[in-house]
């Protein structure tokens, strides 16, 4: 009996406009055809994860015909280059960065462009296809659309959230004084309405309009899982004639951020 043939997987490695490397791989489907172009997904990793942790949906992707960049967020595991940025300005201009070496280094069509990602790399994704009109399809499971919504739900702090993302990130990734600030100044509840832009500048909620502004019409999938932590999404704001919610861990539901039942976690000191 012949055996399938799987789909190649290739590390590399490109720079950002700013001279930062992104570590990733692309996984190719397994005989591409000469002079065929093929829809191409830019998939960024989560939270202090590199892009290894999204290998198998990445070949099951290829195995359908699809060219999947995978890509490490910068700053996300100290061997990497750059800082955390949060899904800031930088992150999505890495996203974009990829995008473009896809086109210029891959039998990619331009036009059926998509980005996905998990958590961390969920809310990056549909952020950036507010900025990147080629990203015509977006796959988001279990990201945010709100970032102050986790941090101060029902405008109170929620240090047990923060400390997650806090603590995760300065033991496991690189930090730069900008993030450090951030939280130290959400920790000592100074300077609130600062804290406040930084998160909405690192919300999808903030840029709904354009997001649903460069989807006239295409194919546009938003999959969301609510029991991600410590963000929780609101699929309602995005138009699209595809929306999934799915609700799998509802039977294992862990206890959300801000539920008053979740333990506290120790506020870090200052650095």
């Amino acid at each position: 009996m012949a055996h399938a043939e799987t789909p190649s997987l290739k590390r590399v490695q490109i720079k950002a406009p700013d001279g930062v490397t992104i570590d990733g791989a692309v996984v190719m489907p397994a005989r591409p055809v000469p002079g065929r172009k093929y829809p191409a997904i830019a998939f960024a990793a989560a939270w202090n994860g590199g892009y290894e942790q999204n290998t198998a949906p990445a070949l099951k992707l290829a195995s359908k015909g699809y060219i999947v960049h995978l890509y490490t967020m910068r700053g996300m595991a100290k061997y990497l280059d750059g800082q955390v940025n949060m899904a800031g300005p930088l992150d999505r201009m890495d996203m974009s960065a990829v995008i473009d070496w896809l086109i210029a280094n891959r039998p990619v069509d331009p036009d059926r462009i998509g980005a996905a990602g998990i958590s961390y790399g969920a809310g990056l994704a549909l952020i950036a296809s507010g900025f990147d009109p080629r990203i015509r399809s977006v796959v988001s499971l279990s990201g945010w659309t709100d970032l102050n919504r986790a941090l101060w739900p029902n405008e109170t702090r929620n240090a047990w959230a923060a400390g997650i993302l806090y603590k995760s990130a300065v033991d496991a990734s690189r930090v730069g004084p900008d993030f450090l600030d951030i939280f130290h100044r959400f920790f000592r509840q100074e300077r609130i309405e600062d804290n406040l832009a930084f998160g909405a500048g690192r919300s999808a909620q903030t840029y709904i309009d354009e997001i649903n502004a460069n989807k006239p019409g295409d194919p546009d999938v938003a999959a969301v899982e609510r029991d991600d932590l410590p963000a929780r999404p609101d699929p309602r704001l995005l138009r699209g004639p595809r929306r999934a919610q799915a609700a799998a861990a509802a039977a294992r539901r862990p206890r959300l951020a801000g539920d008053r039942r979740a333990p506290r976690a120790e506020e870090p000191a200052a650095q």
